[in-house]
């Protein structure tokens, strides 16, 4: 449950009130319109959720040979934001991820085959069905584990969107 603390100072006088809410969201729009508007009266919010960060939303649309059509914010990203490497990542599925590296295993050197079993490892670790996946080097974002980096990465996208001729 998500709590609003009002603090109300009239004089020497502080009274305490407590609104609840189930969406944390609505309650980050509240507290601040009571910062904003209301004189004398500051508002907090208490959450019991640890670590609250905004995730920009992303929706997949697997095509059948050509990848995925990606959305971010409701913004459809270009092929060529990605075919043109436009970004230094690609949003892929987890499980094909890890399909491609155990693949990709067999012809590996064997210091490469100890890289690619942790890769295998952490991606097994991770609860997200898309993760990014760098176009240079072993690195995996998971919207859940690097919040700050996925939404990076989203931030990129949108703007390298922006630049597609």
């Amino acid at each position: 449950m998500i709590k609003i603390i009002t603090k109300k100072t009239i004089g020497a006088v502080v009274s305490k009130e407590s609104m609840e809410f189930q969406d944390i969201k609505i309650a980050n729009t509240i507290a601040k319109l009571i910062n904003t508007h209301s004189l004398g009266t500051t508002a907090e919010v208490e959450s019991d959720i640890v670590t609250v960060a905004l995730i920009h939303t992303i929706s997949v649309d697997e095509r059948l040979a050509s990848g995925l059509n990606v959305t971010v914010d409701d913004v459809e990203i270009d092929d060529d934001v990605f075919n043109k490497e436009m970004v230094d990542y690609k949003y892929e599925k987890r499980e094909k991820l890890i399909e491609r590296i155990r693949e990709m295993w067999c012809e590996a050197s064997e210091s490469d085959k100890m890289l690619m079993d942790e890769d295998v490892d952490s991606l097994k670790g991770l609860d997200d069905e898309y993760v990014f996946s760098s176009i240079s080097t072993n690195e995996y974002i998971s919207p859940t584990e690097n919040t700050q980096a996925f939404n990076d990465i989203c931030i990129d996208m949108l703007e390298a969107n922006k630049n597609v001729v």
